[in-house]
């Protein structure tokens, strides 16, 4: 079971939060799991300590890290002053495997992923979790070029089954990083996915990739489920471990604790979350929108609203 993260060094408390989540999940049936971390700025010392966290879940495993030269991605535009994001697309040339499982660094796994890991991709070469109609998307761009063709489902690109075979075959990373570069897409190489492979993706169960921002989700993530049987995601800025976070965020609480956990289990040899990117970007129209979900999700786990715009 090959498990795929790509991460850079702002992301490193996430990546241990992720890791380490995935790993406390995994059911008794699942083989020993491969982690791999793709990066171009970690170190030894980052997978020794990513190793010690990851030590916690009493289970075998073995951590490879993978460095790629982040010139390749030079003249594309940044995502939050980084470019990890498209090492996701390179993936596929670097592992000789038939297939691995790609997950963001901004998750909290609540459940088994073996099930998914072993989902039928009816010959397609990698499965998606949508997020919209593609005319209903947050990234017009797609639409727009795909013209008479854009129909059907946009897709959020944080949980990837991919095919590698098939990727490989279909030359899925030269296509992707030449669109990215022709195109400046504001969705960066999420954008390239849904565009390349448009009419080519798997449809995988929502449950596999629970947008936290999204409240038809809040449902799942209300106590006493509190996102138990789900797949976390917290797109969007600010995360949990962002100024504030902790408090604004609806599921804040549940991402400290588990960090908490396992720093104190690694004898504090987790990176703090404000390690790697304490940049505060002022209380502005993201903060806003966090903080009234925040107040709307306080009172619907309370049960005094019901009739909120968004829910079923």
């Amino acid at each position: 079971m090959d498990i795929v993260f790509c991460a850079d060094r702002r992301m490193l408390a996430a990546l241990h939060v992720a890791a380490c989540s995935v790993m406390e999940s995994l059911g008794k049936e699942a083989d020993d799991p491969v982690i791999h971390v793709f990066s171009a700025d970690l170190s030894e010392r980052d997978a020794d300590r990513l190793r010690r966290s990851l030590d916690l879940s009493g289970r075998s495993f073995s951590l490879k890290f993978h460095l790629v030269d982040g010139a390749r991605f030079s003249g594309f535009p940044a995502l939050q002053a980084s470019f990890a994001t498209y090492l996701r697309l390179v993936v596929a040339e670097v592992l000789d495997v038939y297939r691995f499982l790609y997950l963001d660094a901004d998750i909290l796994c609540r459940t088994d992923l073996l099930p998914l890991y072993h989902s039928d991709l009816n010959a397609h070469p990698i499965g998606l979790v949508p997020e919209a109609p593609i005319h209903g998307s947050a990234d017009p761009d797609v639409a727009r070029l795909l013209g008479d063709r854009a129909a059907g489902h946009y897709f959020n690109a944080g949980v990837m089954l991919v095919d590698a075979e098939s990727w490989r075959c279909q030359d899925l990373t030269r296509r992707c990083l030449e669109f990215v570069g022709e195109h400046q897409p504001r969705y960066h190489d999420q954008s390239a996915l849904n565009y390349v492979l448009h009419g080519d993706i798997q449809i995988l169960p929502a449950h596999y990739n629970c947008r936290t921002n999204a409240r038809e989700n809040w449902s799942a993530l209300a106590p006493p489920r509190s996102g138990q049987g789900h797949l976390l995601h917290f797109v969007d800025f600010p995360k949990p471990w962002s100024p504030m976070g902790h408090w604004v965020h609806p599921m804040g609480k549940i991402w400290w604790e588990f960090y908490r956990k396992i720093n104190h289990g690694a004898q504090f040899g987790v990176p703090h979350p404000s390690d790697g990117n304490s940049r505060f970007r002022g209380f502005d129209s993201n903060y806003r929108k966090l903080l009234k979900d925040r107040l709307l999700f306080g009172g619907y786990s309370a049960g005094l609203f019901r009739n909120i715009k968004g829910i079923d």
